[in-house]
Parts: structure tokens; C-alpha cells; sequence
């Protein structure tokens, strides 16, 4: 049974750039007022105003500059989790995790970055508990997306199908927001989380059909570490679907995964018994 956290269910508002600029906006505002009358009583004069103006562009620089750090100390578990090396993934975003703590929106983001590596690692509590924390939380702006597709994923790979499928609909929900909201979201964004949904809640046909018409596009749109796991996804959903008289057609689907490394598929029947008998049947 999960405990209190991982139940974690969608409904938190939404943060937007435009609220967070309104809430900056503010706060800077009481700042200024605050000092100025701090300063004029002391008799700082002119020095003083220098000191309320320069702050908050001093507090956006430092913000600036951490982010870029977090990205460039990030990158190389960035590279391991495209490359299938989940474990060496989740290690370098710990330790990047580590090293920045400052904003708090990049201790969020560590988090985020050190649960996907845990659901490629097959440690599906530990990500959905660190990934129901970091939303209550307040997530991450304009990542929200992606922490309820995250969510998603993990619990339909747990086995969870109820929290899946309210996960699945608050990530369509949030990238609705996004896209009315004039955000650019990626071809694919949950398209991973979306097939996992809907094959442990017994929507095979569904998803084979989406999955044969969208196929061409989706291999020419997204990387190897979404790829090599939708390559089984739809192979299984085939063989839900379609039977034994598709089993070579089911086989060809997933030659191409054979006589590479499958570590990056293997966690997706960690939990799942069908999904990992279909994995060691078919060799992989």
C-alpha cells in the first residue's frame, strides 16, 4: 500500500510567469518602500536608493547565473539517461542536486531530474514519493507538465491504474495550459506516460491504432531513451491486440532493440508481471 505521500492526487493552481512576475513585482515593491523609509531615516540619502535599486537586479543576475550552473553541472546525467545508463544518471543528479540548493525552484528541478532516473532504475515508489513531494511543493514553472506525465508514468508501471489515469488527464490538463498560454510543448511531450496509461488500464486497441499512425513522426521526434521504450510498448500492445497469427510482425517490431543494451526497457516490467514476461520472452 503506498503511504500518505505517494497518493498524492492532482488539484494545486498552476504557478505562471505571469503570477510569479506579479508576486516579484510585489514583493520588490515592499522592499523598496521598506528600505527607502529604513534609509531616510538614517540619513543614507542617495547611496541608499542606489542599494534598493541595485538589489533586485543583483538578486536577478545571482538567480541567472545559478541556473546556468545547474544546467552545466546537470549535463552529464542528462547524457547518461539519454544513453540508457539510468544508475549513472540518478548518481550525477544527486550530486548536482547536492551542489545547488539555491534557488529553490532548482532543488525542485534536481528532484524532478533525480526521479525520472529513479523510474528508469525500476525504483517506482522512491520517484513517485520524490515526484508527489516536489509538486505539493509548487513544482517547477513551465515543468509542471512533465512532473504530472512523470507521475503518471510511475504509477501506471507500479500498478497504480486509478492515480495513473487522474495523473494522465492533470498532465493533458497542464499542457493544455501551456499551449493556451502561448508555451511551446514539444511533439510527444507525454507520449510515453499516455501508452503506459492506457495498456495497464486495458486500452490495447487504443493505443495500437494511435501508435500506427503517429509512428513515422514519432521516431523522427524523439531520442533514443523515449524510443527504444515505445518500440515495446507498441509491440506489446500488438500482441494484446492482435494474437498469435502477429507474432512476427510483434518480433520485427522489436529487432531493432536486440543485440544493444535494453537496461533503459527493463524497468518497464519491474512491477508489471505481463510486461515482464513479454520483455524475457521476445529475448530483450
Amino acid at each position: 500500500m503506498l503511504g500518505a505521500v505517494t497518493e498524492y492526487r492532482p488539484g494545486r493552481a498552476l504557478r505562471t510567469k505571469g503570477g510569479e512576475r506579479t508576486l516579484s513585482m510585489l514583493g520588490w515593491g515592499a522592499w523598496g518602500v521598506g528600505a527607502s523609509l529604513v534609509f531616510s531615516a538614517i540619513g543614507v540619502g542617495t547611496l541608499g536608493w542606489v542599494f534598493v535599486i541595485g538589489a533586485p537586479v543583483a538578486h536577478t543576475v545571482l538567480i541567472q547565473a545559478q541556473a546556468r550552473r545547474y544546467n552545466r553541472v546537470a549535463q552529464p546525467g542528462h547524457l547518461a539517461l539519454t544513453a540508457g545508463d539510468a544508475t549513472t544518471a540518478h548518481r550525477e543528479f544527486s550530486e548536482a542536486r547536492a551542489r545547488i540548493r539555491w534557488p529553490g525552484f532548482l532543488r525542485r528541478l534536481g528532484d524532478y531530474n533525480r526521479a525520472f532516473a529513479l523510474i528508469r532504475e525500476g525504483q517506482l515508489d522512491l520517484a513517485i514519493e520524490l515526484l508527489s513531494d516536489l509538486d505539493r511543493r509548487g513544482g517547477v514553472l513551465n515543468l509542471d507538465g512533465a512532473v504530472a506525465g512523470a507521475l503518471a508514468l510511475a504509477h501506471a508501471l507500479a500498478g497504480n491504474v486509478d492515480l495513473a489515469t487522474d495523473w494522465l488527464a492533470e498532465t493533458r490538463r497542464r499542457y493544455r495550459h501551456y499551449t493556451a498560454s502561448g508555451i511551446r510543448v514539444p511533439a510527444f511531450a507525454f507520449v510515453l506516460s499516455e501508452a503506459a496509461v492506457e495498456l495497464r488500464a486495458g486500452e490495447a486497441e487504443t493505443v495500437r491504432r494511435r501508435l500506427d499512425d503517429q509512428w513515422t513522426q514519432l521516431e523522427n521526434s524523439v531520442t533514443g531513451n523515449i524510443l527504444r521504450p515505445m518500440r515495446v510498448l507498441r509491440a506489446f500492445a500488438l500482441a494484446q491486440t492482435a494474437g498469435v497469427r502477429e507474432a512476427a510482425v510483434v518480433d520485427s517490431m522489436l529487432a531493432a532493440l536486440r543485440g544493444s543494451s535494453t537496461h533503459d526497457i527493463q524497468y518497464l516490467g519491474v512491477a508489471w508481471p505481463e510486461m515482464k514476461t513479454f520483455i524475457a520472452s521476445h529475448g530483450l
